[in-house]
């Protein structure tokens, strides 16, 4: 039985429906979407019109003066933190410690989705912020990520705030 399925830019495939459940795999995916290719093997692939790149973006802003004097860089993330556009988050936390910036805001206010992944990608912030005196505050989540850390008990590591000024007082 043949298998329809979704293969991203990045040739992550993951599937949709069996042929059968739809008669010809390839009437459903033409139907479903005008971007379907058929490969050699007789397999069809949907393929993104848009890179993975183009649903997440790190944007950084001005920084955020603390209570003790310091400073805390904040990011604006914004789109979908995912499996596949964690690595681009990992490095960009990477990159602003390396700058010195030791306490990192996350402004989510436009970040739409947040898997476990980007969970994780919280988490490696910390590890970077900790061990020189810093942390990581999530700051304006949405619903959906505010139940994403909750769930997942780091509640408590990675504290949130409703706005900039409470998140500078996280620290």
């Amino acid at each position: 039985m043949k298998e329809c399925r979704f293969e991203s830019d990045r040739r992550h495939f993951l599937p949709i429906a069996p042929a059968a459940a739809y008669g010809r795999c390839e009437d459903f995916v033409t139907n479903l979407l005008p971007a379907c290719r058929d490969r050699d093997d007789g397999q069809v692939f949907i393929v993104l019109s848009h890179p993975a790149s183009d649903f997440f973006s790190l944007r950084e802003e001005a920084s955020v003066d603390l209570p003790d004097g310091r400073q805390a860089g904040v990011l604006s993330l914004s789109g979908r933190l995912d499996g596949t556009t964690q690595a681009a988050c990992d490095r960009a936390l990477a990159e602003r410690v390396a700058a010195g910036v030791t306490c990192l805001v996350l402004d989510c206010a436009d970040l739409e989705f947040v898997s476990s992944a980007g969970v994780r990608c919280f988490i490696k912030g910390l590890k970077l912020t900790r061990p020189v005196g810093g942390g990581v505050v999530i700051c304006r989540p949405r619903e959906l990520v505010r139940q994403v850390v909750e769930l997942s008990g780091l509640g408590e590591l990675l504290p949130m705030a409703e706005d900039l000024s409470a998140a500078a007082r996280r620290f």
